[in-house]
C-alpha cells in the first residue's frame, strides 16, 4: 500500500462528491454505534449513484431516516474517507465516531491530535463540532478568510465554500459554486447552491494527522485552496 498523504486524503474526499445523497445514518450500522459495511468498503459503492439519479432538486433527506446503504451523513463521510486513506481491503476497523467527539476519538486512535487554535484551517484537518453537530474536511482559507471545505450535509456529498459576509459572495462559494458546476453538472442543474455560513467557522474543534501517519510529500497544505484543485485537477 501507497503510503498515506494530504494528497490521498483530499482526492479520496472527493470522489463521492457530486453524486452522494445526504442520508442521516448513512455509513454508519443498524444499530447506530459505529460504521457499517460501507464505512469500511474500499471504494465507493454503486447504489450511492444509483440513488442520487432517482433524486430530484426536491430530495428531502428526512424521507430516508437510517436508510444507511443509500448515502453517506457528515460522519459516516468523514469515516470512509479516513478508512479508504488508510486501507487497501474492506472489512476492517471503522473510523466512524459522532461529530461531537469526533477529533477525539480519532486522537484516541493514536492518529493525530486535536488542536486548541482552531482557526488555522490546513487542508486535510478535519473540523467538528458538540455545538453544531457537524463535521467536515478543509481545504484551508482563502485570502479574504473564507474557506473552502468537503462535506455531507443535505443535500449531499459536496464542495462548499462559506461566506465571511451575507452581503456578499466569498471567494470560497466562487470557487465552490464554479467546480460544481463545472466538474458535477448534473449534480447542480438538481442542486445549484452549495454555499454554506459564516458559523461553519465558529465553535468548531481541529483535529489534525500526524506527520508519520499523513505525510505531505506534495506540499499540498502550502497551497490555497484554488490551487489544490487546480493540482488535482
Amino acid at each position: 500500500m501507497n503510503s498515506p498523504t494530504l494528497l490521498k486524503f483530499i482526492s479520496t474526499a472527493l470522489v463521492p462528491v457530486g453524486h452522494t445523497m445526504y442520508v442521516y445514518g448513512g455509513g454508519w450500522d443498524e444499530s447506530d454505534t459505529q460504521g457499517g459495511i460501507n464505512s469500511v468498503t474500499i471504494g465507493e459503492a454503486e447504489i450511492w449513484k444509483t440513488f442520487f439519479s432517482l433524486q430530484t432538486s426536491a430530495y428531502d433527506y428526512k424521507k430516508y431516516f437510517h436508510c444507511i446503504t443509500l448515502g453517506l451523513d457528515c460522519t459516516g463521510y468523514i469515516g470512509w474517507c479516513i478508512y479508504n486513506l488508510l486501507n487497501n481491503e474492506s472489512g476492517g476497523k471503522p473510523f466512524v465516531y459522532p461529530s461531537a467527539v469526533l477529533g477525539y476519538r480519532l486522537m484516541e486512535e493514536g492518529l493525530g491530535s486535536v488542536l486548541k487554535e482552531n482557526d488555522c484551517h490546513r487542508a486535510g484537518d478535519i473540523f467538528f463540532s458538540p455545538k453544531h453537530h457537524h463535521a467536515y474536511i478543509s481545504l484551508g482559507k482563502c485570502s479574504d478568510g473564507s474557506v473552502v471545505l468537503l462535506h455531507s450535509s443535505p443535500p449531499g456529498v459536496m464542495l462548499s465554500g462559506t461566506s465571511i459576509n451575507s452581503r456578499c459572495e466569498s471567494e470560497a462559494q466562487r470557487i465552490a459554486t464554479c467546480f460544481m458546476h463545472k466538474n458535477f453538472p448534473h449534480w447542480s442543474i438538481k442542486f445549484p447552491h452549495s454555499n454554506r455560513p459564516e458559523n461553519y467557522l465558529t465553535d468548531y474543534l481541529c483535529f489534525r494527522f500526524y506527520n508519520n501517519i499523513v505525510c505531505d510529500p506534495d506540499n499540498i497544505s502550502c497551497l490555497t485552496p484554488l490551487e489544490i484543485l487546480q493540482f488535482l485537477k
